[in-house]
């Protein structure tokens, strides 16, 4: 069975757009892990190769080699996601891909865990998630 992306308009579905991912996908089979809408751009994450980034009518834009990736959120103009051991948050910039990526070392989890799980907060915190605790996680200028 053929994998695509379809663009569906509600008011015309007999237009719909389809891109075809056995084409651009370079991992098989490919272990899809998120599909994220974000500032008219879909990124698919999967976990073998990457990341891939579409435009919001699914037309193939670029891939960021990031293999390991299961998640990612959005904050400002990059995406973040934990590394795959936990202890640091990886930035990607969204629009401009000559700008360096960055990463953020984050605190120790509780004994005997890692960070499963970050998500964006107010004031540019994040909230770190194991399977004993959360935490606050404000990085310093």
């Amino acid at each position: 069975m053929a994998r695509s992306l379809v663009h569906l308009d509600p008011r015309d579905p007999a237009s719909a757009t389809r891109t075809p991912l056995d084409l651009i996908l370079t991992s098989a089979p490919p272990d899809i892990r998120a599909l994220r809408a974000y500032q008219n751009r879909l990124y698919l994450v999967d976990h073998a190769s990457g990341l891939y980034v579409f435009d919001i009518f699914g037309a193939y834009s670029r891939r960021i080699p990031l293999p390991g990736l299961t998640d990612l959120q959005f904050s400002a103009d990059e995406l973040f996601f934990l590394s795959p051991d936990g202890r640091t948050l990886r930035f990607e910039p969204l629009f401009a891909p000559a700008t360096t990526p960055r990463a953020l070392a984050l605190p120790a989890a509780p004994t005997g865990t890692s960070w499963t799980r970050a998500l964006p907060g107010p004031a540019n915190r994040f909230y770190l998630f194991s399977a004993r605790g959360i935490a606050i996680c404000t990085p310093s200028p």
